[in-house]
């Protein structure tokens, strides 16, 4: 019988390239990319080249994406965002 798996909003297997990108990152260029030494200049490109591929799938602009470091950050920019938008029109 097939396997049909339905809690994907709790987790989702990971696509065999990403989990390969993924180890080579973890285990060669772990450096903070916040910091300036070669290590975290190696992780910042990374995270350089990611969102060129976004900005390039989604026709985006550089400045509207945004990595976070999980769920609950994430949804406190969409909702202080979506807040600030309206700001003229309401409180």
């Amino acid at each position: 019988m097939k396997e049909i798996y339905l809690d994907n909003s709790a987790t989702t297997a990971m696509n065999a390239d990403v989990a390969g990108k993924m180890t080579e990152i973890l285990t060669k260029d772990y450096g903070n990319p916040s910091s300036l030494h070669k290590k975290g200049i190696e992780a910042e490109r990374h995270i350089k080249e990611a969102k060129d591929i976004f900005c390039s799938i989604l026709g985006a602009d550089e400045k509207e994406i945004i990595f976070t470091s999980g769920g609950t950050e994430s949804d406190n920019w969409a909702v202080f965002s979506a807040a600030r938008s309206r700001e003229r029109r309401a409180k």
